[in-house]
């Protein structure tokens, strides 16, 4: 399975040196390892991002904001602009709900109500 994948992503890359290189830049951009690592490891970091906010923790929020930033260079590098706005978008949100959260937790709480007995 491993070198399945290994051989997707060198044919990814490099292509398989039987297409003619001029078809082969029209059906799809040639992306450097690097860029296909940098789309990989921010679905890793999504995955930390997505248990921060299932457990409600504030720190979930900077991690999205990485997440959006690095998932932008990605789809940049891929030419699908659509994909690369949407993700200033999506920063914008993550930044308003940070500030929500924080706000939310500087705010006095008020005591619960104590049942008679």
């Amino acid at each position: 399975m491993v070198e399945l994948g290994v051989h997707v992503v060198r044919r990814y890359t490099e292509g398989d040196g039987d297409e003619d290189p001029a078809v082969l830049h029209r059906q799809r951009p040639r992306l450097p390892l690097v860029h296909l690592r940098v789309g990989v490891a921010s679905d890793e970091i999504e995955h930390l991002g997505e248990l921060g906010l299932s457990e409600k923790w504030a720190w979930s929020w900077p991690v999205w904001i990485s997440v959006n930033l690095m998932q932008a260079v990605y789809f940049w590098h891929l030419r699908l602009f659509g994909q690369f706005a949407l993700q200033f978008v999506l920063m914008t949100m993550s930044v308003y709900g940070w500030n929500r959260w924080r706000h939310d937790a500087a705010a006095p709480q008020p005591e619960p109500a104590l049942a008679d007995a």
